[in-house]
C-alpha cells in the first residue's frame, strides 16, 4: 500500500452517508474547521436533511496548526484564523457538530472543543465528526461527554483529498487504482 492514500469525492460521500446512518439526532449547527472540514460539512448538511428533514446551518471556524509553507507544526500551537462573534451564534443553540477531514494529532479538535465550550457554556452539547481517524497516539484529548464519530479509521498515512487536487482526473485515477489494490488485499487469504 502507498504512503499516500487518495480518496475520491464518491468515496468520501459514501463514507459520510454510512456514518450519518448511525446518528440518532440532528445537531442545531454544523461547525466545520476550515479548510478541511468545509466540504465534508456541506455534504453532511445534505445527508442530515435527507435523514431528519431539517436543514442544519453551517458556521465556519478557522484554525491552523500547520505552517502551509513549511508543512510543519506551528511553534505557537493552534492559531485562530476565523471565529464567529458571540452574536453570530443562535441563542437557542443546544447541540453542535464540529466537523473536520482528519483526526491526526487531535490537537486542533481539542482546541476547538475547549474554545466552543468557553463560548457556549456546559449546557450546549458538542460532538465531533471526522472523515478519517488516523490510528495512532494522539497529542490532544477530548472530554468523555463528547461523542466522537469517525467515518473511517485509517493507518497513519498521508491522505490526499480530492479538494486538494490540482488535476482531479489524475487524482481520481490514482484513487480508483488504490481502491482496487485495497479490495484485493482485504480479499486475499494471506
Amino acid at each position: 500500500m502507498s504512503k499516500k492514500h487518495h480518496y475520491s469525492y464518491n468515496h468520501i460521500h459514501t463514507l459520510l452517508a454510512g456514518a450519518v446512518a448511525s446518528l440518532k439526532s440532528v445537531p442545531d449547527v454544523l461547525v466545520p474547521i476550515s479548510g478541511g472540514g468545509l466540504i465534508p460539512a456541506r455534504i453532511l448538511r445534505t445527508l442530515l436533511k435527507a435523514k431528519f428533514g431539517k436543514t442544519v446551518p453551517i458556521k465556519v471556524i478557522g484554525l491552523q496548526l500547520y505552517d502551509d509553507d513549511t508543512e510543519t507544526i506551528l511553534e505557537s500551537g493552534v492559531k485562530r484564523t476565523q471565529w464567529p462573534r458571540e452574536h453570530d451564534w443562535d441563542p437557542e443553540l443546544k447541540s453542535v457538530l464540529l466537523v473536520d477531514e482528519v483526526d491526526d494529532t487531535r490537537t486542533t479538535l481539542q482546541y476547538a472543543v475547549e474554545s466552543l465550550r468557553k463560548d457556549f457554556g456546559p449546557e450546549v452539547k458538542i460532538n465531533v465528526f471526522v472523515v478519517h481517524d488516523k490510528q495512532k497516539e494522539k497529542r490532544g484529548t477530548l472530554p468523555a461527554d463528547v461523542e466522537y464519530i469517525a467515518a473511517l479509521k485509517v493507518e497513519d498515512v498521508w491522505i490526499a483529498y480530492p479538494w486538494d487536487a490540482i488535476d482531479i482526473d489524475e487524482h481520481q485515477k490514482i484513487a480508483d487504482e488504490q481502491r482496487v489494490i485495497d479490495a484485493a488485499l482485504v480479499a486475499s487469504p494471506w
